[in-house]
């Protein structure tokens, strides 16, 4: 329970597999989308990143569609740019991959992947951005999202 919010798991993953981060590994999507190289970047740049059957859906990239809706409702996106926090915490929860391969990727979010990625710090450099804009994805725009 999250507030006054009960999410049914069964709903959560009807809406979570609809998207196609939910058959990407989290190293694949974290390389792809750190070639984009921007903090702020559009939906289309995003796509052309990705070049496999789950990303490539007509469906997808709809002007009006659930992905878009989706994408355009991450905390820190100004409707016409995403953030690459954003994006990258969406990932975090929804790809695929285990423990060890997604601490990496949020480790190399907080230090930068010049720095020590073994640990990190509450002083870090992306501490408070990152866990803050991973938590509100994972407790409001999922389940405003999704109902």
């Amino acid at each position: 329970m999250i507030g006054s919010y009960v999410i049914p798991a069964c709903k959560y993953i009807e809406v979570q597999r609809r998207f196609p981060l939910s058959q990407t590994h989290a190293t694949y999507f974290f390389q792809k989308t750190s070639n984009i190289n921007k903090k702020q970047f559009t939906l289309d740049e995003m796509g052309s990143c990705f070049s496999n059957h789950f990303w490539n859906r007509e469906e997808l990239w709809a002007p009006n569609s659930e992905f878009r809706r989706l994408m355009k409702g991450l905390p820190h996106t100004d409707g016409l740019e995403l953030s690459m926090v954003s994006v990258q915490c969406l990932g975090l929860l929804w790809c695929q991959g285990s423990l060890s391969d997604k601490s990496e990727e949020l480790f190399a979010m907080i230090n930068g992947r010049e720095q020590a990625p073994d640990r990190v710090r509450c002083n870090d450099k992306n501490w408070v951005p990152v866990l803050g804009t991973l938590f509100e994805i994972a407790s409001k725009s999922i389940i405003d999202f999704t109902y």
